[in-house]
């Protein structure tokens, strides 16, 4: 059998986005979780809805709608993703902020600014 070499304590990836990476536009999010991980489990709720959705609505029916992706990871990649969604928000909100007073956002060789990475 061959020997593994040792990792050090503490590996960074980082993750590559190309062209064909899966995209997915999502505006509802599940939260569940189990006594192992959490789960994410994600949808796109179209806009205007179906007739036949708003009529199961106004009956009080719950508006039913398909998972198109989950994500489940253990507790400690959860804790990371809500500081990093912190951090996230706190760095959008600020730049909102700027723009309200009569500030533009960034924008880099033309284009806007690209949103910032996790590492």
């Amino acid at each position: 059998m061959p020997k593994t070499a040792k990792l050090p304590q503490q590996v960074v990836p980082r993750v590559v986005v190309t062209p064909d990476t899966p995209s997915y536009y999502v505006n509802y999010i599940l939260v569940s979780n189990t006594q192992y991980d959490f789960c994410l489990s994600v949808t796109r709720l179209g806009s205007p809805l179906p007739a036949e959705q708003v009529e199961r609505i106004k009956k009080g029916e719950p508006l039913l709608m398909d998972a198109i992706l989950q994500i489940i990871m253990p507790p400690a990649v959860a804790e990371g993703l809500i500081k990093a969604l912190t951090e996230q928000h706190h760095k959008y909100q600020e730049a909102l902020a700027q723009q309200k007073e009569g500030g533009q956002i960034e924008r880099v060789e033309g284009k806007r600014r690209q949103p910032n990475r996790l590492q």
